[in-house]
């Protein structure tokens, strides 16, 4: 379904030969949309297929989203039909014989025996949702931007940022003519000094992903040839406890060197290694007294 589409101003505009004035606000609405039930396929392999898609749209300040939100669910992958179609293309680049005839190589670049790995975990065909959203205020520039990811019965990730850019009079008073006005430099040097970051968030939930990741992670390795792991196998003797233990303790590790770079490091860095430990949730928070500006915001 569609609705709230409204694309008749800049299309009087366009149809004058003319550039919209950077006065018009409510220049257009591209609408919100909802889809359900899509597929999507390759040659006739089915790639991938989507619950319900949401996109909305609706809010513009001249040519620039000042409210926008996207969301997919029930967003399923077929992994050994992508492999499948690569395989078909990879065929017909070289001039090799079809599918089904003796002579022809493998029908997929990843081995069979790794295949059946990803479909004892549920990886052959994962299922994921997502979300983005975009919140932006062209008078102060201030801006709110979030978004969402996770894979059904694996991790879940949470992510808010909280800070601004530039506004648009700003960047608009940098470009007097067309884009080809722009004056780069300066328009740089705003937003060095313009974007702030007042506060940032991330979550992370383990909904059963660990334990299989790293069980998955021992099987694939002991698969392996010896000459792709030096002539030693480091998955030979290893459990999916001990790869795991292994993890962690690296980022333990990581931890307490961070701590001779800044003393704050090291309580930011160390629930990570408590999360891939013993699972559960964790969360970064970060909320500076005084908002970060400039080149800080981009590293």
């Amino acid at each position: 379904s569609m609705e709230g589409i409204k694309l008749d101003k800049v299309a009087g505009y366009l149809a004058k030969g003319e550039w919209p004035p950077r006065t018009e606000a409510n220049l257009m609405s591209y609408g919100l949309f909802t889809m359900k039930n899509q597929r999507f396929a390759l040659n006739g392999h089915n790639i991938y297929s989507v619950g319900e898609t949401t996109i909305d749209a609706r809010k513009w300040h001249w040519f620039v989203p000042t409210k926008l939100r996207m969301s997919a669910n029930d967003v399923t992958y077929d992994i050994k039909a992508l492999m499948d179609f690569v395989a078909d293309m990879e065929r017909a680049a070289a001039g090799a014989p079809a599918d089904g005839d003796p002579a022809a190589p493998p029908a997929s670049p990843i081995p069979p025996e790794i295949m059946q790995i990803l479909a004892k975990y549920g990886l052959d065909k994962p299922s994921m949702d997502y979300a983005f959203g975009w919140d932006w205020n062209p008078t102060s520039g201030a801006a709110v931007i979030d978004g969402a990811f996770g894979v059904d019965k694996y991790l879940r990730f949470d992510i808010k940022y909280n800070g601004g850019f530039p506004n648009f009079k700003g960047v608009s008073d940098l470009i007097p003519g067309g884009f080809e006005t722009a004056k780069g430099d300066e328009i740089s040097t705003l937003f060095q000094k313009a974007s702030t970051l007042k506060a940032f968030e991330l979550n992370v939930a383990d909904e059963g992903g660990l334990d299989k990741i790293f069980a998955m992670t021992l099987e694939i390795g002991k698969t392996l040839p010896p000459e792709q792991t030096g002539g030693v196998s480091m998955f030979a003797n290893a459990t999916p406890e001990s790869l795991r233990t292994m993890a962690s303790a690296g980022v333990y590790m990581a931890a307490e060197q961070s701590a001779q770079v800044a003393p704050g490091f090291k309580d930011l860095i160390t629930p990570f290694g408590a999360f891939i430990e013993k699972g559960g949730k964790v969360k970064f928070t970060m909320k500076p007294a005084t908002p970060f500006r400039g080149r800080v915001v981009g590293s």
